[in-house]
């Protein structure tokens, strides 16, 4: 790697570094996670808005009931932010309260339920 690609690299984990250190100060406002909680269902509801913006109908058709991705993203997001969060805690980085499955799987369900509200057939 040359000399400007470390410092674009080392540039870069600095500003992960410190997105993450306003996380933590943000969860660490609360011992009980609530106002985590609520930037996470806020997160999640304004990504399934800019989902259903993008994406205005249904992304299958073909299955006829409605309201399945309320049960599959929780748990889809879940499991991939608990792998996050055991990836990071492995590799020496503390994992915070969305690197986890609780978080990830409300994070999923904000996101859903918004966008199946946002596109329910009239």
């Amino acid at each position: 790697m040359s000399e400007p690609d470390d410092a674009i690299e080392r540039q870069k984990d600095n500003q992960h570094r410190e997105i993450e250190a306003r996380i933590d100060k943000i969860v660490k406002l609360s011992d009980s996670g609530c106002v985590m909680a609520v930037i996470l269902l806020a997160w999640g509801g304004l990504t399934g808005f800019l989902i259903s913006w993008i994406f205005p109908d249904r992304m299958i058709e073909s299955i006829p009931v409605t309201g399945v991705s309320l049960l599959i993203t929780p748990f889809i997001v879940g499991g991939v932010m608990s792998l996050w969060g055991t990836w990071k805690s492995d590799h020496g980085h503390p994992a915070s309260f969305l690197a986890s499955f609780k978080g990830g799987a409300l994070f999923g369900f904000a996101a859903a339920a918004t966008r199946f509200l946002a596109i329910i057939p009239e």
